[in-house]
Formats: structure tokens, sequence, C-alpha cells
């Protein structure tokens, strides 16, 4: 997916040429990704209407591989005092940046719930009653050893009966080509992104 923003750029032109685009900051970067692509609400909505029909009991403890800015963990957390939640990524950035604008939004007692640990997701972690990887990112592994160690790991990691859900892209639509088109506004109804 590629995501455009129009920016006001206040700085004189060179001559025939356009200026260098601005580059986002962690904040606009992270923010217009989650509007673009997450909805944390439906996903949490999902793993537990799920995890309470497959596992039979209402699940407590999600474990979120490639969490980005960990923004599931925290609507985790909040559904429920007993829910905790733990999010893998190797990328400091944005788990920093989920701290400062997710978690900080928090209880108390929610942000003591969650944990984030900078490591690979093919790493022993403690067990939980469902782990889960969205928006395609498991896709980076591109050797078959590497998905199925990848799978092995999750399986060590999820208690008895755990459920692993992916987020995975299929049908005959995703043979075809096709461009999407979309322009998010702001609270106000001024234009924020469009995102192709």
């Amino acid at each position: 997916m590629c995501i455009t923003m129009e920016l006001e750029i206040n700085r004189p032109m060179k001559r025939n040429k356009k200026p260098a685009p601005r580059p986002l900051t962690p904040n606009q970067k992270y923010s217009m990704y989650e509007a673009a692509v997450q909805d944390a609400q439906q996903h949490v909505d999902f793993f537990q209407k799920a995890g309470r029909e497959l596992l039979g009991r209402e699940p407590r403890i999600l474990r979120e591989d490639f969490c980005g800015t960990s923004l599931i963990c925290a609507e985790w957390v909040k559904r429920d005092p007993q829910n905790t939640a733990f999010g893998l990524d190797l990328d400091p950035e944005p788990l920093a940046h989920g701290k400062k604008v997710h978690h900080s939004k928090l209880t108390k007692d929610q942000q003591n719930r969650i944990e984030l640990f900078e490591q690979n997701v093919i790493s022993k972690t403690k067990k939980a009653d469902i782990t889960v990887g969205c928006n395609f990112s498991f896709n980076i592994f591109e050797e078959r050893a590497t998905l199925v160690n990848y799978f092995k790991k999750v399986r060590e990691s999820l208690v008895d009966g755990g459920l692993h859900i992916l987020e995975a892209a299929g049908g005959p639509g995703m043979i075809e080509e096709m461009k999407e088109q979309k322009t998010l506004k702001k609270a106000n109804g001024e234009k924020w992104f469009t995102y192709i």
C-alpha cells in the first residue's frame, strides 16, 4: 500500500523542479497507517469472539506479533480488567510511538497489563491464549523453513488449545489488478490525506 499526504511546504521552489517531499514525522507516519489500514476495535471484537467459540472460554492473554505501535494490545487491555497483552516487534520506533500515543491514554492498571518486547517473533516467549499476526506481516518470511519455524515457535508459546490468528489475503479478487483510493478527513472535516 502506498500512502500519500498533501503537505503545504513554505520554502522557495527551484526552477523547473518540484520541492523534495518533506519526510513524515513518526507521529504522522503511524497515525496515517493506523487510520488507513487498522481497526483495533474490530480486530479485538473478532479475537474475543473466535476465542470464546474455539477455546470454549473467554481468552485473557493476547500476544500481538509484529505489533508496531501496539494499538491492538492497548485495545485488548481496555476490554476487561482480567485481560493482559504483550507485543513483539523488532523496530524500536513504532514501539516507542505506541507507548507515547496509545499507552499514555490508558489507566495505570491498563498500562501495567501490557508488555512490549523489542525482539524477533521467532523467539521463546511466555504463553498466550491467542497469538495474532495482523496486516499480512508474516509475509516477511520468504523462505518456507523460516515460516515453519515461526509456526513452531508460536505453537510453543500457546497455552494448551490456544489459538493463532493470521490475516491472509486470498480469493479471486487478489489476482485482479485493482486500485483503491480513499481520502481521510480530520475531525473538523478538513482533508487529512489520501491513500492509494
